[in-house]
């Protein structure tokens, strides 16, 4: 079963549409994903633990948190890691048309400030999406806080939305052709600053640990710091308490498991580290403005597709 939910069309060329899709098939089997699509795509896993094969290339391991570039009308097939249960994938693709624009730069050989420097979209994407990539990454902050965003947009539809959507890939597509070519250097020459190093492990130790029950204590002790410290330089930073920005983090990942109507309410709010059903729909209620079960009825109606599940196969 698939759903495929908060769409958006009409981007600026050459972006077609931006949307978030969530797969599930039983251990054992794989999972085959085929598209007949002029587009190519660049894909951000936010759940994945599991093998990927396509033509022409090795199996690779796809995790959460790494971003794959892949051309189109290229069949995708998963299989799951894991030996028993339901698996799933989870994963907010960008689509675009590769421009055709003559002879292509190797970024890799070719400096920003030389007279064939990108001066467009089109010829960025040319550029640095023309072939298969896998980005190997942990899942990060920024990719939680764009996925929020996108979801955001696309439920309210505010004047705009489009402009809004367009900037928020375009800052995505750039940012991740930077970590391409920073995974291919021994290091950077950019310095954060200190406070910006901090709020980054603060956000990272929360994405990896928010299934816990967690105190300002607790965080601030793994972090080496004194509470009163944490929660100063945090809110200084980012505009949220700790706090907000755990039940933020808590909420996205509720959002997801949502989508499977296999799971129930209770479920959800225990797996995202609510300490009851209760307070999960209480926050959510207030946070999102609908409860999780309304939630759910409204972001699965008539969005679901049926890629094929078979018996996975050895090479």
């Amino acid at each position: 079963m698939g759903y495929s939910v908060h769409s958006i069309e009409g981007l600026i060329p050459p972006l077609r549409v931006v949307d978030e899709r969530l797969l599930e098939f039983p251990a054992g089997t794989e999972l085959l994903v085929a598209e007949k699509s002029q587009y190519n795509r660049v894909m951000f896993f936010l759940e994945a633990d599991h093998y990927l094969k396509m033509e022409g290339l090795p199996v690779m391991h796809i995790k959460s948190g790494d971003i794959v570039i892949h051309p189109s009308d290229t069949p995708q097939r998963y299989r799951a890691r894991m030996t028993s249960g339901a698996s799933r994938v989870h994963v907010v693709r960008i689509l675009f048309n590769l421009p055709l624009l003559g002879s292509r730069r190797d970024p890799r050989t070719s400096s920003p400030e030389t007279p064939e420097a990108d001066v467009s979209l089109a010829s960025f994407i040319s550029t640095h999406f023309d072939r298969f990539y896998h980005l190997p990454r942990p899942l990060s902050p920024r990719l939680i806080e764009f996925s929020s965003t996108l979801r955001q947009e696309a439920e309210e539809r505010l004047p705009g939305y489009q402009l809004r959507v367009n900037a928020l890939c375009i800052d995505m597509i750039v940012s991740t052709v930077r970590e391409m070519s920073l995974s291919s250097q021994a290091s950077s020459s950019f310095e954060p600053g200190k406070n910006a190093i901090l709020v980054q492990r603060v956000k990272e130790y929360l994405l990896e640990n928010f299934q816990r029950p967690l105190t300002l204590e607790s965080i601030a002790w793994n972090m080496r710091l004194s509470r009163e410290h944490l929660a100063r330089i945090f809110r200084a930073t980012t505009g949220q308490t700790v706090f907000e920005y755990l039940t933020f983090v808590r909420l996205e990942k509720a959002k997801g498991m949502l989508y499977d109507s296999s799971l129930r309410v209770h479920e959800v709010a225990h797996a995202c580290g609510f300490s009851s059903a209760t307070l999960f729909g209480r926050t959510f209620r207030r946070v999102v403005g609908v409860s999780p079960s309304i939630y759910r009825q409204h972001i699965t109606e008539d969005t679901t597709f049926s890629p094929s599940a078979r018996r996975w196969e050895e090479d």
